[in-house]
Order: structure tokens, then C-alpha cells, then sequence
């Protein structure tokens, strides 16, 4: 590498030239490309967008109803006879089980769906998928999915759904679970046809689990 302004002869790393002290072309800092630095910085933004509340509300009707819809299949399936109307303590523990069953099947589901793919059917349909609140692009490990779906919603249920609607003010849309979990519900690129079907699949199971709640009232 030659001085431009002596013309010297000086080696490729040297910063400064060695014969008149002038700063050698290599030790001057390119600008990045504005265009490069545009979408960086679009990229950047767009993968802090968090999930808006009324559709993580959605996706959480599709996901419990289209579980409750895989619980009644089960437990027709491990079920006995329908019980007698007139046996209260029967049909107690009958709800009772149910509602257990369907809270261990919609947890296994959650934690599985997000640990594998970072979203759920529900999720996707809503156009959302689950983050570590560390770094956008790193998945929720298993201690953190654990943490989230177990003590994090328990805690958010004993406060009568406060933990839930903490998320209405804090600026990334974290409630308890989340916060506990260091996680965050971020908007996320989807496939239409894929989030069409999603969404018709949720829309039934909902439709479903309705529909069958209507029947016991």
C-alpha cells in the first residue's frame, strides 16, 4: 500500500504512514450503506413489535377450545356410561376430572408447540409467536415454558386475572407469567393459506366448546 499523499511504500495493517505520519486510507471508517442500515433497522423494529392483547386473547380461546375439543374425545373415549342425572357427587367428580384433564392437555400443548415451533395453532392463526424477552430471535427454553404455563398463569389466576391485565400498560405487553418467565408474545411472519386454515380450525373448536357449555347451563 502506497501514501497518497508522499506516495511511500507502507505495510496493509499500518494506520499511519511511516514516512510523512499521514492516516493511510485503510484505517478510515467506511459508512454503512444507507439503504443496509434502513433495513437493519426495519428488521430490528418489526421483530420488537409485541402482540397486541385483543389477539392474544383470540388465540387464547382457540388454543383452550381446540384442547377442550381433544379432552372430550379423550374422555369418551377412557370415560364410562353417561351418569345419573340424579347422582350430584357422580357428576362433580365427573367436571372435576375433566377439568383437570383439560388443564394438563392444553399445558402439554402449549409447552410443546412453543418449545418446538415458538407458537401455538391459536398463535399462528393471530399472527403471534412466543420469545425470550432476552433477544427476539431466541427460543423460550424448557425452564422458561415450564415456568410460564405452571406458576406464571397460577399466579396471574390468584390475583382474579391481574397478572393478566398488567399487560395492558407495561410497554411490551408482558403480564405476570411473562415477566416470571422472561418472555415475550411478539408479531411474527406467517403463510396465509396456512393461517386461513388455523384460523377456521380455531373458529370451530371455539364454536364447539360454546356450544356444548350452552348445553350444561
Amino acid at each position: 500500500m502506497y501514501c497518497r499523499e508522499c506516495g511511500a511504500h507502507n505495510p496493509s495493517h499500518a494506520r499511519f504512514c511511516g514516512n510523512c505520519g499521514v492516516r493511510t486510507r485503510s484505517s478510515e471508517e467506511r459508512p454503512t450503506p444507507p439503504v443496509l442500515a434502513a433495513d437493519a433497522g426495519k428488521e430490528a423494529e418489526t421483530a420488537e413489535i409485541p402482540g397486541k392483547l385483543r389477539w392474544r386473547f383470540v388465540a387464547f380461546l382457540f388454543d383452550t377450545y381446540l384442547c377442550y375439543f381433544l379432552t372430550m374425545l379423550v374422555s369418551l373415549g377412557m370415560g364410562p356410561a353417561k351418569p345419573d342425572p340424579s347422582d350430584v357427587e357422580q357428576q362433580v367428580i365427573l367436571q372435576v376430572g375433566i377439568t383437570l384433564l383439560n388443564w394438563f392437555i392444553l399445558t402439554v400443548y402449549l409447552i410443546v408447540a412453543e418449545l418446538v415451533y415458538r407458537t401455538t395453532i391459536g398463535k399462528y392463526a393471530m399472527g403471534l409467536e412466543l420469545a425470550s424477552a432476552r433477544s427476539p430471535k431466541q427460543t423460550p427454553t424448557l425452564g422458561q415454558l415450564l415456568l410460564r404455563e405452571t406458576v406464571g398463569k397460577f399466579c396471574c389466576s390468584l390475583s382474579l386475572g391481574g397478572g393478566f391485565l398488567r399487560a395492558i400498560r407495561d410497554p411490551r405487553k408482558q403480564g405476570w407469567h411473562d415477566r416470571l418467565a422472561k418472555t415475550v408474545v411478539r408479531k411474527r411472519a406467517t403463510h396465509p393459506r396456512l393461517r386461513t386454515a388455523y384460523t377456521v380450525l380455531g373458529v370451530l373448536c371455539t364454536g364447539f366448546g360454546l356450544y356444548t357449555a350452552l348445553l350444561t347451563l
